[in-house]
């Protein structure tokens, strides 16, 4: 669990934290703000407790096969194949490494 505190003028601490609760990766638990006047000026400061769960990634293998009848596979995480003509297909997404 994040433990977060935000000051800030009143209406950037308002945003910033409903900016937060609206992002799906967060689950904002409790959430409290105050106001003060310090030095002539209005400031907000907000606590909240943050349940923060990564989204869920899914990987595409490619499978290609060489001239010799070699296969090859790649693990792309995040990946796309978008189809762009008869024999053209655009395939993108991200390489990683497990033992980096």
């Amino acid at each position: 669990m994040l433990k977060l505190r935000v000051m800030g003028s009143p209406f950037e601490v308002h945003t910033f934290i409903n900016h937060v609760q609206s992002d799906p990766q967060y689950k904002v638990e409790y959430t409290t703000e105050v106001y003060e006047r310090i030095n002539q000026e209005d400031e907000a400061i907000a606590f909240a407790n943050l349940e923060f769960s990564p989204p869920q990634r899914e990987e595409l293998v490619v499978k290609i096969t060489t001239a010799d009848k070699q296969e090859c596979e790649i693990c792309l995480l995040d990946g796309q194949a978008v189809k762009i003509g008869d024999h053209i297909t655009l395939i993108s997404g991200k390489v990683y490494d497990v033992f980096c």
